[in-house]
């Protein structure tokens, strides 16, 4: 007989979305003793339990579990020696929800480890628009300017993925407060450290969960990666290249393509707004955390000082 018990993941990994969770997950997979669940990466249980019928994300992947047991089922082909974890970024989103649902089903939440990635907010916020773009995630295909002029308005409306809600979803003070309350096991990690020296990083990961750190893994690739925003260059060209057949359009060599447009950046304006929102927030979390944030301090105060 299966003793249930054995299932429940050892760690998780709760985000930030587009803050290196994928490559994350992709590299816990390679470590011979650590267990990662097949199928999809992102099982959403704890958030979702309870709130099924506010949540967008069952209308996009409607087979994610909903019960307990389904949601063990992941972990069924965990092998005896292996530790076991999983990425669910929206568990730092709705850490509320989140943190009551580990407390009522996980029988060890006590001692569960929480890992937390955190991306600098400006750079997470561009690249979370930009995976939004790419997966056409937004109903309404709002710039990121109206999409955060709109966003307290938007997220009452529980059709919409938490992906459109920038500032919300980037909330990194009161996520890791909540988390850091109840968790003794919590460890904190910088996007800028796994991108800069990823073994470093996983090493010191695997030292924290409790297998060997002395494993060779690959992590030269990241995951997840989102694409470029490209607009065309002129209405002209707009015209041009959105008005052709589809048969036509595939005769355009791909060298025109991309004379045709050029990468949207985010606007300076709007580097400024963001500047001004989240310095205080990163004041708060370097001292809640005794993490040293003092490179993304530094930039919004350049960004501040360009003004």
């Amino acid at each position: 007989m299966i003793n249930l018990s054995n299932l429940y993941p050892d760690f998780i990994v709760v985000g930030a979305a587009k803050s290196g969770t994928s490559s994350l997950d992709q590299y816990f997979r390679q470590h011979p003793d650590i267990y990662m669940p097949g199928i999809t990466k992102e099982l959403n249980f704890f958030h979702l339990k309870g709130h099924e019928d506010r949540r967008a994300i069952l209308k996009r992947v409607p087979y994610l579990p909903t019960n307990i047991l389904s949601y063990l089922g992941y972990f069924y082909n965990k092998e005896e020696h292996q530790i076991s974890g999983e990425c669910s970024p929206s568990y730092l989103i709705y850490y509320d929800e989140t943190i009551k649902n580990i407390k009522d089903f996980h029988p060890n939440w006590q001692d569960l480890k929480i890992i937390i990635i955190l991306r600098e907010p400006i750079d997470k916020i561009w690249s979370h628009y930009k995976f939004v773009k790419m997966k056409r995630l937004d109903p309404d295909n709002l710039s990121l300017e109206e999409s955060l002029k709109f966003e307290k308005q938007r997220i009452k409306n529980t059709d919409l993925l938490p992906d459109l809600f920038y500032l919300n979803n980037t909330s990194y003070f009161e996520q890791v407060e909540a988390y850091a309350a109840v968790f003794k096991n919590l460890k904190i990690i910088k996007f800028d450290d796994l991108k800069t020296k990823p073994d470093f990083v996983m090493k010191g990961l695997f030292t924290y969960l409790g297998t060997c750190h002395d494993v060779e893994i690959d992590t030269t690739k990241r995951h997840n990666v989102s694409k470029p925003i490209l607009k065309y260059r002129n209405e002209v060209y707009k015209k041009l290249a959105t008005n052709l057949p589809f048969r036509l359009h595939k005769l355009i060599p791909n060298r025109l393509k991309k004379q045709l447009k050029v990468e949207e950046h985010m606007s300076d304006d709007l580097k400024i707004q963001l500047a001004k929102h989240f310095s205080l927030e990163i004041e708060k979390l370097e001292k809640l955390t005794d993490i040293d944030f003092s490179n993304w301090r530094n930039k919004y105060k350049k960004i501040l000082n360009e003004t």
